[in-house]
């Protein structure tokens, strides 16, 4: 409508300049009189053009406007994942948030489920390359979990490729079987495989430079079946498919780089452990 209504003033803008301009026969010998008159309707004729025509510069305009303006309302509707700092808020205030808005941005299927409670945790490891962990009890196979996580090293010179914070999940057969993900110090984040007492390599990527020795992040872990997805920071880092663990255990881990005095001490907490209720 609001396109049609456009093109009617343009229309009309044209008869009425073509009104003006005129139309005639035989034009008779000009007069010095009648030499200045046809001047000034030239004249007329040239800001009639130019009025014409910016008639119908505002007609384009106005349209580009209004498919820029769509655009634009289409950009700001689609689903993303926001930071979901959440520190002080209540803990079902906190769950709710970021479960919905996952599901908001599509990174998972579905809502339904049940909050399983974990306490802040702080472990901490002092065997070079070694590592160590805890379980607080909960056994998720599908689940939505987000933590903000602290890590300290005693050296200001370990092997940060080493030293590092992270969980464990559907870990089964007294911990020769789990995933497990890291935040490593050197930016890396990785989501290994424990298989029959054999760490397998999933998948690694570079996140970005970390504080070391002492720092902090936020992390997001789904898992939905065989699908996997990692976040740092809300950044989504991983989002792999893998099939070779389907439940077990939820723990946190820590890896440290060094020998001196605690080695490397990680934090967890703020936490949300969300286990999904996923239809068969």
């Amino acid at each position: 409508m609001k396109k049609k209504l456009m093109l009617f003033v343009l229309c009309v803008g044209i008869l009425a300049a073509c009104n003006t301009i005129g139309l005639s026969g035989a034009t008779p010998t000009p007069t010095a009189d009648r030499a200045a008159t046809d001047e000034a309707q030239a004249m007329q004729d040239v800001l009639s053009t130019e009025r014409i025509q910016a008639t119908v510069d505002a007609v384009y305009i106005a349209a580009e406007a209004e498919v820029t303006d769509a655009a634009l309302t289409k950009a700001a509707t689609t689903p993303t994942l926001h930071p979901l700092h959440v520190r002080g808020t209540a803990e079902a205030e906190q769950t709710f948030g970021i479960v919905q808005s996952l599901y908001d941005a599509e990174f998972i299927s579905t809502t339904a489920g049940v909050n399983l409670r974990v306490n802040r945790t702080v472990e901490s490891r002092a065997r070079l390359n070694g590592f160590g962990w805890s379980f607080p009890g909960h056994s998720p196979s599908d689940f939505v979990f987000r933590a903000d996580i602290g890590w300290d090293s005693a050296s200001d010179v370990a092997n940060w490729f080493d030293s590092g914070c992270g969980i464990v999940f559907r870990e089964y057969d007294r911990g020769n079987n789990f995933y497990g993900v890291f935040i490593f110090l050197d930016g890396n984040i990785s989501l290994f495989a424990y298989v029959n007492d054999r760490w397998q390599e999933i998948t690694t990527r570079y996140y970005g430079r970390l504080d070391v020795p002492e720092g902090e992040g936020e992390l997001i872990v789904t898992a939905e079946g065989d699908h996997i997805q990692v976040f740092v920071n809300s950044k989504l880092v991983i989002d792999v498919n893998d099939a070779r663990h389907t439940e077990g255990d939820f723990g946190f881990i820590v890896a440290s780089g060094t020998n001196k005095s605690f080695g490397t001490r990680c934090t967890f907490d703020n936490m949300t452990l969300w286990e999904l209720d996923i239809a068969e």
